[in-house]
């Protein structure tokens, strides 16, 4: 009877882990497009520009600004999850530079700003540090004028603190791969940042795009509370099952 019960705990436990990694942190990241803007969820975002102007996020080739990376920053004002990513893409995009990048790959990083406040953007911007990268994200099949969204690993934020997100596209520059991006009217809450140099630096460029943040309230549960959880879990399943067994005899 005891070799049932320590044979049932020392299966559960780390099937469940593994349940939980995949249904929190497993899921894997895309890119997909709409030609609407994100409805739920979003716990920060700009408005568009009344004037319709864009920025080009480009990898056109290996002149000294062909390859240019996009950031924004932004801070938020509870504990939440992030989730997804969305931009705007301009209809200033011809249809030469939707097909050249249809096929490729991008990626988005998300940056820890420390105290930079988004208001004292000037010139250099410097992170504290990279908190995540998903990379490789094929980009849709169709493109046109709408949403692009990354759903991305989820990412915990912190209240009051200051993040930011780059846009990358990945491989080797080409002619035409350009994708122009909506600006904002949301310099108040934001501000727009430049790399031409793979993220060794970043400059500060004003003007923000447009742009939406999607997640949840609260936090990622901790390793150690998930493995206490299941644990106990588990434990209860082995007394009811050793109960079961007692009862059928």
């Amino acid at each position: 009877m005891k070799t049932k019960l320590q044979r049932f705990i020392r299966i559960s436990i780390p099937s469940l882990a593994a349940l939980f990694v995949m249904v929190t942190q497993g899921r894997s990241s895309g890119v997909s497009f709409s030609a609407t803007a994100p409805a739920g969820d979003v716990f920060f975002s700009t408005s568009r520009s009344s004037s319709n102007e864009s920025r080009d996020w480009k990898n056109v080739g290996t002149g000294a600004q062909d390859d240019r990376w996009l950031g924004e920053n932004f801070r938020v004002s509870s504990d939440f999850v992030l989730d997804k990513i969305t931009v705007a893409l301009s209809p200033a995009t011809s249809s030469t530079q939707f097909s050249a990048v249809v096929g490729t790959s991008a990626s988005i990083r998300v940056l820890d700003m420390g105290s930079t406040s988004f208001v004292s953007f000037n010139g250099a911007v410097s992170p504290v540090g990279t908190l995540q990268v998903d990379s490789g994200l094929a980009l849709p099949a169709s493109l046109s004028s709408g949403f692009l969204t990354f759903d991305i690993t989820d990412l915990q934020l912190s209240s009051g603190k200051n993040y930011a997100f780059v846009l990358s596209l990945d491989g080797a520059g080409a002619a035409n791969r350009v994708l122009k991006l909506y600006f904002s009217n949301g310099s108040s809450v934001s501000y727009s940042f430049l790399s031409y140099d793979d993220g060794v630096t970043y400059t500060s460029s004003g003007t923000p795009m447009e742009f939406y943040l999607q997640g949840h309230a609260g936090t990622i549960p901790e390793p150690a509370t998930t493995v206490l959880i299941l644990g106990a879990g588990a434990l209860v399943g082995g007394i009811m099952l050793k109960r079961r067994q007692r009862g059928s005899v």
